[in-house]
């Protein structure tokens, strides 16, 4: 790997993808010097990583487990603000010592406002139910469900906007 003193390279799938958002947002609370570089893809990011062209990334975790396993990468912590079922070996960012840094990779599923209120129950349901028939090969894989409907997770969006729009702000990411 390259030496750069006190300055750190970080790969993404993206600018302004989560993997991006996520990474900018720990290389600020940690107050270092890091360049992002955007991929095409986590694949090419994470090969690059692999090579040492870059320092680090952030990623999911369905896409790490394996090289973690393998003594490909180190994993120094994961993003979410509890340890991980998949990897509890792997400390959290601020078990790692970087108190208030918490991001993760998210899903929900939106309709139309004019969309009829049984129709939104239904989809709701639906969506409810799939979640909890697949939570134990979703959790194999690293993603740990969180599901969430109706009051809640239009609360859990608003919070959302107002942690990432900041953010996707200071990085200078914008729409293509």
């Amino acid at each position: 790997m390259r030496q750069r003193p006190g300055r750190i390279t970080y790969a993404s799938s993206g600018a302004g993808t989560i993997t991006h958002l996520s990474a900018h947002l720990l290389a600020g609370m940690a107050g270092a010097e890091a360049t992002h570089v955007p991929y095409r893809g986590s694949g090419p990011a994470f090969a690059d990583l692999l090579a040492g062209t870059v320092d680090m990334m952030v990623d999911t975790m369905a896409s790490v487990i394996p090289p973690i396993r393998a003594g490909q990468v180190r994993a120094l912590a994961v993003t979410t603000g509890t340890r991980s079922a998949a990897l509890p070996e792997i400390p959290t960012a601020a078990e790692a010592g970087l108190p208030g840094y918490e991001t993760y990779n998210w899903h929900a599923v939106f309709a139309h406002a004019a969309t009829p209120a049984p129709a939104l129950a239904r989809l709701e349901a639906a969506s409810l139910a799939a979640v909890k028939a697949q939570a134990a090969r979703l959790e194999a894989a690293g993603v740990e469900p969180r599901p969430e409907a109706g009051a809640a997770l239009g609360a859990f969006w608003d919070r959302q906007l107002a942690l990432w729009i900041p953010i996707i702000r200071a990085s200078g990411a914008t729409a293509d």
